[in-house]
């Protein structure tokens, strides 16, 4: 299962998906995925969530997916859900393909269950920081990080890269405003600056290379 944005389509900020004719949730088809990923990695970012981790048939195919994201220059993203996902994976295949991941998003709770810190994590911004310490060496060496937090988890996410640096964004304003946005309008605000410092990247490496 993959989501993915390519702005370069018919309708600007086009969303489109991809998922097997069978559901996601039980499998991937290798010969499927081989002849639709393609398209999704001229975008912008291809994303994937770890319910593929919970069948084993389809733990070869997520990790295909990563391996291509990587050659193709495509920013991968691998967002940790269900949030009880431990009670079906073990925690070390959750670790190894997030290590494939340059983006990865995740709540503070379950971080703290991947880590063993099993009580009701404060929800503050330094449990988030102590939590991604405990994180960071099993990630990519260039890597961006999202943790949200908060009473439901979605109030505030802060950001990490692997330069050191992290900034926060907060959706806490709506919803305590009776509003409730949508888990794509999160997802797509914190990944803005990421999705951004990525391509900047990436053409400064690309023109480099092209000027020798």
């Amino acid at each position: 299962m993959a989501l993915f944005r390519d702005s370069a389509g018919l309708v600007p900020k086009s969303r489109y998906s991809m998922a097997s004719p069978r559901s996601p949730y039980l499998s991937l088809d290798r010969d499927w995925v081989h002849h639709n990923l393609t398209p999704a990695l001229d975008s912008d970012i291809l994303t994937m969530d770890c319910l593929l981790l919970t069948a084993p048939e389809s733990i070869t195919v997520a990790h295909s997916i990563a391996q291509a994201a990587r050659l193709s220059n495509c920013l991968f993203a691998v967002d940790v859900v269900p949030h009880n996902l431990l009670d079906y994976v073990d925690r070390n295949e959750v670790v190894r393909l997030l290590a494939e991941a340059n983006l990865v998003t995740v709540e503070l709770d379950t971080l703290a269950q991947m880590f063993g810190a099993y009580s009701q994590p404060s929800g503050t911004r330094a449990e988030a920081e102590r939590l991604y310490r405990r994180l960071r060496p099993h990630l990519a060496q260039r890597h961006w990080v999202v943790i949200r937090f908060g009473a439901l988890n979605i109030e505030h996410s802060i950001n990490f890269s692997s330069e050191g640096q992290s900034w926060g964004t907060d959706s806490g304003p709506e919803i305590r405003s009776g509003g409730y946005p949508s888990g794509s309008a999160i997802s797509g605000f914190e990944y803005e600056s990421v999705v951004t410092q990525w391509k900047r990247e990436r053409d400064t490496t690309a023109a480099e290379h092209h000027g020798r």
